[in-house]
């Protein structure tokens, strides 16, 4: 993967959680050494620690 550092950790929504946002919308991702894994996407306006309970 790129070097690139273009998200922001959320350890508080779970411990690899990042996220960037993208126009109105809020990408939430796990980045591993090959991979993206796109958890959710959200309105910036809802609230994440709702809607990323999955632990």
């Amino acid at each position: 993967m790129s070097d690139n550092n273009i998200r922001t950790s959320r350890p508080e929504l779970g411990e690899y959680i990042c996220a960037l946002p993208v126009e109105r919308h809020m990408l939430y991702f796990i980045q591993t050494d090959t991979d993206i894994i796109i958890i959710r996407i959200l309105s910036q306006h809802q609230d994440a620690g709702r809607h990323l309970n999955w632990q």
